[in-house]
């Protein structure tokens, strides 16, 4: 534990690829973090890891962790607690859409319930494991990787209704979160990235990767007087709540 004590810890979910992979690398090689990167394939994570530190010679760790199984996340819980004591920073960045351009009453239950364990439940499964810890040493940041499909007037959207819904959904449980723990020790707030060019927003996205994590970088290193239980995009507070002229809630 001595050697991290100069260096903020962060703990990345959904990191082998896409935002999570360039948030991974930016909070190491930008903000000096020593950053536990995780996933569900532990082979594309351990491959994200050498790439990471065989061409940039960063701090990074590697775990496997299921966000949508209780049992994985605690079981990382563990091993952060036992090797670093403490987490500074979470970063619920994974995610997945599995029924975009599809009518609600044709999407697969299976894949509705997917969406929900991994898009919603497995944000409610990281911080309710891992705020404790932060309470215990006083300081926390959490982001909530989001989007503006998840704002109130796109719930009435019937395509892509499992994303839009799951993501409505976080962006609820970030408010409840964020009010049930000490406002100037911890910071919990999510964010929508735009629309970005990985595996999930096509080649036909307007944002490049590496531009992705901006917002996400802000709102992982508030100071004391940041925002909590807020909605922001391109670095900008966003009333998620009330009608908003730059979200297109079809995409088909």
């Amino acid at each position: 534990m001595q050697k991290f004590l100069n260096k903020k810890i962060a703990l990345v979910t959904g990191g082998n690829r896409g935002i999570g992979f360039e948030t991974s690398k930016q909070l190491a090689k930008m903000r000096g973090m020593h950053v536990i990167l995780t996933s569900r394939n532990e082979k594309l994570g351990h491959e994200a890891i050498h790439n990471l530190k065989s061409k940039f010679d960063l701090d990074l760790s590697y775990y496997k962790m299921d966000v949508s199984s209780l049992e994985s996340v605690r079981n990382v819980y563990d091993q952060v607690q036992s090797k670093f004591g403490r987490l500074d920073i979470l970063i619920n960045n994974a995610g997945v859409a599995l029924d975009k351009g599809k009518h609600i009453l044709n999407i697969p239950a299976e894949n509705f319930i997917k969406t929900f364990q991994i898009n919603y439940l497995g944000a409610f499964h990281t911080m309710r494991t891992f705020l404790p810890l932060m309470q215990k040493n006083g300081y926390g940041r959490v982001v909530n990787v989001s989007s503006s499909l998840g704002e109130l007037e796109c719930i009435v959207e019937p395509y892509n209704a499992a994303y839009i819904l799951s993501k409505f959904s976080l962006n609820a449980l970030t408010q409840t979160f964020a009010s049930a723990v000490d406002s100037d020790l911890i910071k919990i707030n999510a964010l929508d990235p735009g629309y970005v060019k990985t595996a999930m927003g096509s080649s036909f996205a307007n944002i490049e990767v590496e531009d992705s994590p901006k917002t996400i970088l802000y709102l992982a290193t508030l100071g004391k007087n940041g925002p909590t239980g807020s909605f922001y995009r391109d670095m900008k507070l966003i009333e998620w709540t009330k009608p908003d002229e730059h979200v297109i809630c079809r995409r088909r």
